[in-house]
């Protein structure tokens, strides 16, 4: 049984403990709000001409500078914010994001647009790329454990790990083909 978060009928947050193989939009919503606030208020600090900066903020500009379509977000940065900067418990949000990640997978790529968007409000540059955009994706990096390849079993399917294992030996992949279709350039049909 894992604890997570789920929307109550006032739509508020709360914890609820559910089975593994249950999965609400709910909560991938709720955890998407979560990560946005996260993002927005992680390390920010507001300059005398009222500019806003911070870590995340800085590579919120990075994307948009480079035209990068990925939001690097440091795992120990959960546990580095002070817990009154934001709503929610962070240790809900990052069990959330460590036991359920398969199913908010999306909900996690849906945040950096969300995000981009709302720190780029008065930044006409920042929402064109954003609204040019179809996809942006979040990439989690400095996991606190990791899981040796020889180890990973399907108790582990859906959730967050980092792996280690060593390479030994590659080969050239040639594919298969195993249905083809093939157009007779003389009579314009298809064998």
């Amino acid at each position: 049984m894992l604890r997570f978060l789920v929307l109550d009928s006032f739509s508020q947050a709360r914890i609820m403990t559910e089975d593994v193989s249950k999965f609400s939009p709910q909560v991938g919503e709720c955890c998407q709000k979560y990560l946005v606030e996260f993002l927005t208020n992680f390390d920010t600090e507001v300059k005398s001409d009222g500019v806003v900066s911070g870590y995340y903020y800085e590579a919120a500009r990075e994307i948009v500078d480079e035209r990068k379509k990925t939001l690097y977000l440091d795992y120990t940065h959960l546990d580095q914010i002070d817990p009154s900067a934001v709503s929610f418990s962070l240790g809900d949000l990052k069990a959330c994001i460590r036991y359920k990640f398969f199913f908010l997978r999306e909900y996690l790529d849906n945040a950096v647009p969300q995000f981009l968007r709302k720190i780029g409000q008065t930044d006409e540059t920042m929402l064109k790329y954003v609204n040019s955009q179809k996809q942006f994706s979040l990439s989690i990096f400095n996991f606190p454990t990791r899981t040796p390849l020889r180890d990973l079993t399907m108790d582990l399917f859906g959730q967050l790990n980092e792996i280690t294992g060593t390479v030994t030996r590659t080969t050239e992949t040639k594919p298969e083909l195993l249905i083809g279709v093939f157009e007779c350039s003389m009579i314009s049909s298809f064998t």
